[in-house]
């Protein structure tokens, strides 16, 4: 994308994009491996909640 260049973006239909969102291997392969690497970098307790996404107001890092 050009800099300085808005494009539109379409909503895009989270249910039913997870509905086949495992479909892809790789997919899922990469969600196992950055959980176990959390898992293995910090010790998790059941008081803690996790968010796949970035919260609104805050951006994401890259």
């Amino acid at each position: 994308m050009k800099r300085g260049v808005l494009v539109k973006q379409e909503k895009r239909n989270f249910d039913h994009e997870a509905s086949s969102w495992d479909e892809k291997p790789g997919r899922v392969k990469l969600a196992e491996d950055v959980f176990s690497t959390i898992r293995r970098e910090i010790a998790l307790t059941k008081n803690m909640d996790a968010l796949d996404y970035p919260i609104q107001g805050q951006k994401a890092h890259k």
